[in-house]
């Protein structure tokens, strides 16, 4: 049987998605939906469930520890070869930089550390209205899984 390797489909221009929501239960899923079909429409379907596994992490925490409403934002820097995914909250807090496994079996917790092990790179800043916003990065794979 012979088995055909191709590259990936490369996009070769930058391109972004952004919502604005309320902080709710919604936020997570609808955010995710959004990155799946952002990076299946632009062309890099093979990042689409890395996308979404981040994506929802990422919103999670700002619907449970942040403040206000949320944007999100899921872009493609072509030069670099990178797909950001960014979610904005109005709290203050910050996320641990070097996030650890919570101690037991706990249902929830274990978010950024889902985060720090998928993307190629992650952390956060604050924004200028006093909030934060966390962002993880994907990049483009040698292969096609």
């Amino acid at each position: 049987m012979n088995v055909m390797m191709t590259q990936p489909v490369y996009c070769p221009e930058d391109w972004e998605v952004s919502l604005h929501l309320q902080s709710d239960a919604h936020a997570p899923r609808l955010c995710r939906r959004t990155a799946v079909h952002a990076v299946r429409e632009y062309g890099l379907p093979y990042l689409a469930d890395a996308a979404a596994l981040l994506t929802s992490e990422l919103a999670t925490n700002a619907v449970r520890h942040g403040k206000g409403p949320l944007a999100y934002r899921v872009a493609w820097y072509a030069g670099r070869g990178r797909l950001r995914l960014t979610v904005w909250d109005e709290g203050e807090g910050r996320a641990p930089v070097n996030p650890s496994p919570p101690p037991g079996l706990p249902e929830c917790g274990r978010g950024l550390l889902i985060v720090a092990v998928i993307a190629e790179d992650w952390g956060q800043h604050s924004t200028p209205g006093g909030g934060k916003a966390l962002w993880a990065e994907l990049g483009v794979p040698q292969s096609p899984p």
